[in-house]
């Protein structure tokens, strides 16, 4: 391997040649965190993270600088460093091990001090790794001090050559070294903690825009996703589903007299109710005014009764703060459960919507399957609403 001094090749250049493969670094992060996105697992990010440091380690050697006296330098101290705490412990044993073979492979007996400087930057690495997931805050900080840390110890392998050739390794590489490392590892660092929080705000994002703000609950758009599954595995392994559709008794008379805030004191408890007595059967949505949605993995008929009588019974006993007096209120449900006859969500929903209006023409306070009978009722008193409309937009 060719030997040049710092007059020859500046170290300066060395190491920022290796923020071309900062570039590379930053566009392959992003891409690992948009699939962490879809690996509910985990699985496939942490191997991809795994791979992208070990191998893009492994290709900054593959171009060092070396100094005379035999101090090889190249990227690697700065991908170590960085992979513990962007990509995990995983990623930074993964690029240990590969820099530290790689070490062995090309220079033999002669690694030792190369796998010192590699394994000063694995034990540093580890250590800011569980103090930057212990800390929500603070990251550029810690940053600073990974590369300033970081690039000192890993100088500090020079000693490890004979005590005349170190002195005079350390005296021309010194300053420059530890500068231009330093600069290296918080600029790449900074590139990869700016993706990661971009990520981070667009999930944030993504996650707001499928919630209802009053409720928490998903809305129209956050359900879409959870039915898309139901349907496809009805579709592909026959697994049923049971659609609830709950709409409050008389909220508007509740809006009316006790004001909008107990109104939406009301539609935040019932949603609570809902959501605990569902529980992790199913999926629970606010999809309009006052009218829910609960999309339950439950195909049997009886179990799915008992879940609605459950729920028009603690809503019915429940009492709700309308400014200092109890507010009382009941609910509707319609329910159909996913068939050959309507195999998909949107028919049964649809199903669904019928029989609830066939609970409110029976009522109210009470749950109504969706059947042929509830069809042809339904389709005569929304008929009947829609004339009525009419007639009193023409007076």
């Amino acid at each position: 391997m060719a030997s040049f001094s710092t007059s020859e090749l500046p170290l300066w250049l060395t190491l920022f040649n290796g923020l071309g493969a900062a570039a590379l670094i930053a566009f392959a992060y992003s891409v690992v965190l948009r699939l962490e996105a879809v690996d509910s697992r985990g699985l496939v990010a942490t191997a991809l993270h795994a791979l992208m440091f070990s191998s893009l380690a492994m290709l900054t050697m593959a171009n060092p600088l070396v100094l005379n006296g035999g101090l090889v330098i190249d990227g690697r101290a700065i991908l170590v460093a960085l992979s513990g705490p962007f990509g995990g412990f995983t990623s930074l044993i993964a690029t240990t091990l590969a820099t530290s073979s790689m070490h062995f492979v090309t220079d033999g007996g002669d690694a030792m001090v190369g796998v010192a400087g590699i394994l000063i930057a694995a034990a540093l690495s580890a250590i800011f790794t569980v103090i930057w997931r212990q800390t929500s805050t603070g990251h550029v900080y810690l940053l600073a001090g990974l590369s300033v840390t970081s690039s000192i110890l890993f100088l500090s392998r020079v000693f490890l050559f004979p005590a005349d050739e170190a002195q005079s390794v350390f005296r021309e590489v010194a300053t420059p070294f530890v500068l231009s490392n330093t600069a290296s590892v918080f600029v790449v660092g900074m590139f990869l903690l700016r993706i990661s929080e971009l990520h981070r705000m667009a999930e944030k994002l993504k996650s707001l825009s499928a919630k209802d703000p009053l409720t928490g609950l998903l809305n129209r758009r956050g359900l879409m996703a959870q039915a898309d599954k139901a349907e496809q595995g009805f579709l592909q392994e026959g697994e049923s589903f049971t659609v609830f559709t709950v709409d409050i008794d008389y909220f508007k008379r509740i809006n009316d007299l006790c004001g909008h805030e107990t109104g939406d004191a009301v539609l935040a408890g019932i949603a609570r109710i809902l959501e605990s007595v569902v529980g992790t059967a199913g999926t629970v949505a606010r999809v309009g005014g006052e009218e829910f949605l609960v999309l339950a993995s439950i195909g049997d008929h009886e179990q799915a009764t008992n879940l609605a009588d459950r729920l028009n019974g603690e809503i019915a006993q429940r009492q709700f703060d309308g400014g200092g007096l109890p507010v009382e209120t009941t609910v509707s449900i319609g329910m159909a459960t996913i068939s050959n006859s309507h195999p998909s969500f949107a028919g049964t929903w649809a199903q669904a919507d019928k029989a609830l209006y066939r609970a409110k023409a029976d009522g109210r306070n009470r749950s109504v399957w969706a059947s042929r009978e509830t069809d042809e009722r339904s389709d005569k008193i929304i008929a009947y609403i829609r004339e009525a409309r009419k007639d009193r937009l023409a007076s």
